[in-house]
């Protein structure tokens, strides 16, 4: 008996080269801002491979796989800045709770899928009159490899076992436009730790890399989210768009040079250059 039923899953079509198409199982929902796209192609690739290969044989003039219109129109507004772009289902039902300042806070269940102001809550420590200033600004969970804007995402508290893309979620105030006061008050933020040691004591298990939180990158780069360091930076060519990037393995590894090499290049031109000058005067 031939098996029917193939492996598929969601995937974003603006990014996207094989087939995908809506799914009525979950009209209503969206991504983004359009509806959800699925894909069984991109599962069963050296399925589709060798189909596409028959295709072009028998037909030369196969049209490639077509980009929705909605691509070219993103909105920003809504769903963060075009480099870093808002991740996350839209319009699911239920809540889903976090633990915020000590006290479980429910959120919806399609928290950080756009720019919002999620901890806007009636319950707990924004509920309160002295509210910290974070609670009115928007944000969103984001790709932290697929954002090259100049403020680096930082690794999301809220939800510890919840990952996108094999990684843990990452959020961002600065691609929905807003001012990111929240890690500055995280004592436990990568991004707040100032010592190697410090950065990676941050995690489940200190000595052990897997489970650890944060990475160190040098005493210019210092704490990031591990991701950001030890995957993006070999992963994602968006990368070497970071304007925070300014040195590090990932750039020797690529072939790039990032600022303080290029500085330390002119100066060791400048001393050549005087102590011929001064051979030519002796």
């Amino acid at each position: 008996m031939e098996e029917t039923c193939q492996a598929w899953c969601f995937v974003d079509p603006c990014q996207c080269n094989v087939s995908s198409r809506p799914t009525a199982a979950t009209e209503g929902f969206a991504w983004q801002g359009h509806a959800l796209f699925a894909s069984s192609e991109t599962c069963n690739l050296s399925l589709a491979g060798s189909e596409r290969s028959k295709s072009k044989k028998g037909n030369s003039s196969a049209s490639p796989v077509e980009t929705p219109s909605f691509c070219r129109n993103f909105d920003q507004d809504n769903y963060g800045n075009e480099k870093c772009k808002c991740i996350g289902i839209e319009h699911l039902t239920g809540n889903v709770s976090a633990e915020v300042d000590g006290e479980k806070v429910p959120y919806p269940m399609d928290v950080g899928s756009h720019c919002s102001r999620w901890d806007d809550q009636p319950v707990g420590i924004c509920s309160k009159e002295d509210r910290p200033s974070w609670c009115g600004k928007n944000w969103c969970y984001v790709d932290p490899c697929a954002c090259a804007i100049s403020e680096p995402p930082k690794v999301s508290s809220y939800f510890p076992k919840v990952t996108y893309g094999k990684k843990p979620l990452y959020y961002s105030y600065e691609t929905c436009g807003s001012f990111d006061t929240f890690t500055f008050d995280s004592r436990s933020a990568c991004v707040n730790q100032e010592t190697e040691a410090k950065c990676l004591g941050i995690g489940a298990d200190p000595d052990d890399p897997e489970l650890r939180k944060c990475a160190w990158g040098g005493p210019e780069i210092k704490c990031l989210g591990k991701e950001l360091l030890h995957f993006c930076q070999v992963n994602d060519q968006t990368i070497q768009d970071w304007t925070w990037w300014s040195f590090s393995r990932g750039d020797v590894q690529r072939g790039h040079m990032g600022p303080a090499v290029v500085t330390a290049g002119i100066y060791v031109l400048i001393l050549l250059f005087f102590l011929m000058v001064l051979r030519g005067l002796l």
